[in-house]
């Protein structure tokens, strides 16, 4: 019974990723990583979701 929930939360984080990467404005990309020897050939992106007066959280 508890293959079901951590598939589920797998299936759901994986939906959000893809979505995030669709959804993600061109002016959170991260363009470089300091401190590799070799940059990763994939894009990444790093900002803040809008939500109220709370302390928006972070995404990467």
């Amino acid at each position: 019974m508890q293959f079901y929930p951590q598939m589920l939360h797998l299936v759901l984080s994986l939906l959000l990723g893809a979505s995030g990467t669709i959804g993600a404005p061109e002016a959170d990309t991260i363009k470089f990583l300091p401190g590799l020897q070799k940059q990763p050939n994939f894009k990444q992106y790093s900002g803040y979701f809008n939500v109220a007066d709370n302390k928006p959280p972070h995404y990467w």
